[in-house]
């Protein structure tokens, strides 16, 4: 086996017959790429790192991460970097691909970079010195200005007549004395006006003497970031150029939706407005990148959790009240630190759980492309993002509780028929352009009907009146008691929102019927006028939680009402209770 001394000489001595053949005259063989064995003892500027430039072209927004997808070129096969990638990046998940070349290794160091980068540094120490010589200059031509303020100050504050005499006790006459003061002011005005403006630069020039300085003292000082540059070793044929892409995984990024319904006057649609809210903050912008949002879970991981064995323990009843159950179960002998792992073991295994649920949840992930390129600055407030636009046909009703509310509440039953699943999230709801308030949407898949509050309608009212409470006895021996509930509803409608054609509003009235928990106790309605709506919508209500539904025409401008009352059965030596 030869050593590494004779492959050296054996790459020397093919260089040298290679250059003897040129000086013959003789045809040379084409470049090959040198071998990964060679490059400790060929040095060659082929396998000298080079930095290449690298944009963001395509991001994929997850739940709590985001991948990000950079694009640069490569010149041929040999040592490139891409520098200043943000130190969050999961290196685990880095991976480059290339068209035509091999990527044989990636290497991710850290490096820290200076607040202010040393050619920076250097810039700054020659401008700072300009500007002291600047600052010198402004000194001495504001000295001359105070002088010359201060010689016209001194002229005006001179008594009349000092030095223009006309003999030894002339004074000078009143007009030349107003000249020379007229010519005096306008001289110490004009020097003390340039003395302030000579002021004012030097002002600017100091401050900005001082945040040169502060730049300069964060310069030389620690103050810094760390980042990561990724180092590629490629290999492939000289001189093919080859795009190359480069995928990280990186936390600090998130999204939610958010929704817009704006129904019209007539409540004949809803206008669904699709966006997203990301909030990123992973240390680098995403400019003009092409946006995706994933309601897959990468922080999961692809591996079904394993099972683990459960203990169970049989103890004593003598013991059992020194038994805590908040880890697998222990006595009052364990010791503090023995507790605290019992109880950290069952949180860790409750977060398992949890954890195993979100997995299999998002088994089925949802991708949503955005239509256009967005740029997301990396910021703590979020970047709102449109997914789209889709009009929805709408069923207008008005719906009333009065034993709990005396209001009327207008909704709209829809169906979603757009082309996406509108996931949880928050809506804002506006009802002929006016902001009605903030509701929430479940998951509502493609296809799937679901229910909009769009507020009170004000010109529909309703008034709730006791007719009647009283107790009594039942049976001709009077071994049974009796207590009824007697109500009026009264419906007034003037101009409400989705009227009939005749002008008339359905209301959706709904009242409870107590439920008896005692086979002692019978509970039944008495009176109901007009009956009890027996459409099967109201049906399950009706069995499963006592709801009595109507469906109650009130005509335009006029009132309707529905008069019902229950009636309770009991034993006469028992009391009625809620």
């Amino acid at each position: 086996m030869m050593n590494l001394q004779t492959c050296g000489g054996l790459v020397w001595a093919a260089l040298w017959l290679g250059g003897a053949a040129l000086g013959r005259g003789l045809e040379p063989e084409p470049p090959r790429a040198v071998p990964t064995l060679f490059r400790a003892v060929l040095p060659s500027p082929l396998f000298e790192e080079r930095a290449i430039p690298s944009t963001i072209e395509r991001v994929t927004v997850y739940p709590s991460s985001a991948l990000i997808s950079r694009r640069a070129q490569v010149q041929g096969p040999g040592m490139y970097v891409i520098q200043g990638l943000p130190v969050g990046l999961n290196a685990n998940s880095l991976r480059a691909r290339l068209e035509g070349l091999q990527v044989m290794g990636v290497d991710i160091k850290d490096r820290f970079v200076r607040a202010v980068p040393d050619e920076r540094l250097g810039a700054l120490q020659k401008q700072r010195e300009v500007l002291v010589h600047a600052i010198d200059a402004i000194n001495t031509e504001l000295a001359a200005a105070k002088e010359q303020t201060e010689f016209y100050r001194e002229l005006l504050t001179q008594p009349m007549g000092a030095g223009d005499k006309q003999g030894a006790d002339a004074s000078p006459s009143l007009d030349v004395w107003r000249k020379g003061a007229q010519f005096l002011g306008q001289g110490y005005s004009q020097a003390l006006k340039d003395q302030r403006v000579i002021e004012k630069q030097l002002s600017d020039k100091r401050d900005e003497l001082r945040a040169l300085d502060a730049e300069i003292a964060r310069g030389t000082g620690k103050d810094g970031y760390n980042v990561k540059d990724v180092y590629l070793t490629i290999e492939g044929p000289t001189g093919k150029a080859a795009p190359l892409t480069v995928e990280y995984l990186i936390g600090g990024a998130s999204w939610a939706p958010s929704y817009d319904l704006r129904a019209d006057q007539n409540l004949s649609k809803v206008a669904l407005s699709y966006r997203a809210d990301v909030v990123q903050q992973t240390g680098e912008d995403w400019n003009n990148v092409e946006l995706v949002l994933s309601t897959a879970n990468p922080d999961v991981g692809a591996m079904v959790p394993p099972l683990r064995e459960i203990m169970l323990y049989l103890i004593e009843e003598s013991v059992r009240a020194g038994v805590d159950f908040r880890g697998l179960g222990y006595s009052d002998k364990n010791s503090e630190a023995e507790e605290k792992q019992l109880y950290d073991g069952y949180s860790a295994a409750r977060k398992l759980k949890n954890l195993s649920a979100a997995v299999l949840q998002n088994a089925g992930s949802l991708r949503y492309q955005v239509a256009r390129r967005e740029t997301i600055p990396s910021r703590s407030d979020a970047s709102r993002v449109l997914v789209g636009f889709a009009d929805l046909a709408v069923e207008a009703e008005h719906r009333c509780v009065p034993a709990l509310d005396l209001g009327v509440w207008l909704r709209a039953r829809t169906t979603n028929t757009s082309e996406w699943e509108l996931l949880p999230g928050a809506a804002s709801v506006y009802f002929a352009g006016d902001f009605v308030g903030r509701t929430t949407l479940e998951h509502i898949r493609s296809g799937e009907e679901f229910m909009l509050d769009l507020g009170l309608d004000p010109n529909v009212t309703v008034e709730r009146v006791a007719l009647d409470n009283k107790s009594g006895s039942a049976g001709f021996f009077g071994s049974k008691k009796t207590q009824t509930e007697k109500w009026r509803l009264r419906f007034k409608a003037t101009g409400a929102a989705a009227r009939r054609p005749d002008g008339s509003v359905l209301v959706i009235v709904q009242e409870v019927l107590p439920k008896s928990q005692n086979e002692d106790l019978k509970v039944e309605l008495d009176l109901a006028v007009p009956p009890v709506s027996k459409n099967e919508r109201y049906a399950a209500d009706r069995a499963d939680r006592g709801i009595l539904t109507w469906e109650l025409l009130v005509p335009h401008m006029g009132e309707a009402t529905i008069e019902w009352s229950l009636k309770m059965t009991y034993p006469d030596d028992m009391e009625l209770s809620r």
